[in-house]
């Protein structure tokens, strides 16, 4: 009896070593899968990472221009934008100038301020939905890749300006 007994705790023994042994080999294989992933997909990392950063910069820099206050009755370029659209600019602010060239004056301010002087980099900015804006801000376009954000500004019903950010 004590043969049997002694038969069957080798055999368990030599199934918990194959156990370990297949569990080792599972874990070489991920191993090997994960470092195979890693070189594959480092060489294209830091160019998305650059692409994810230049993305943040546009939406961020679209939302922060829209809801920046000015000196118009503590208006935001937003709201002067929306005036500009709907009435060509016949609210005049205190320093004399209308909406749309207030407008103009703080978006033209903060965008060279940021891209060109702190940043340095190109962009190009339109606004369509307006004849006031016809120019683009920055750059006419951007030659090569770039990064695009729009966000709309609603004015009316059915009726709304495009903001168009292009970094180059």
């Amino acid at each position: 009896m004590d043969s049997t007994l002694e038969s069957s705790r080798n055999l368990q023994k030599r199934g918990q070593i194959e156990i370990i042994g297949l569990l080792f080999i599972i874990i070489l294989f991920a191993l090997g899968i994960l470092f195979s992933l890693y070189f594959l997909l480092g060489e294209g990392s830091a160019e998305s990472g650059q692409q994810v950063k230049d993305s943040i910069l546009a939406s961020s820099t679209l939302s922060t221009l829209r809801k920046t206050s000015t000196t118009c009755y503590d208006r935001t370029v937003e709201e002067l934008i929306e005036d500009c659209a709907r009435t060509q600019g016949s609210l005049t602010c205190p320093d004399g100038t209308n909406t749309c060239d207030k407008a103009d004056e703080v978006m033209t301010t903060i965008l060279n301020s940021l891209f060109l002087d702190t940043l340095q980099r190109n962009y190009s900015m339109t606004l369509l939905g307006t004849s006031y804006f016809t120019e683009p801000y920055g750059q006419e376009s951007c030659p090569g890749e770039l990064e695009s954000k729009e966000e709309p500004i609603p004015v009316g019903v059915g009726f709304e300006v495009l903001i168009r950010l292009d970094l180059c």
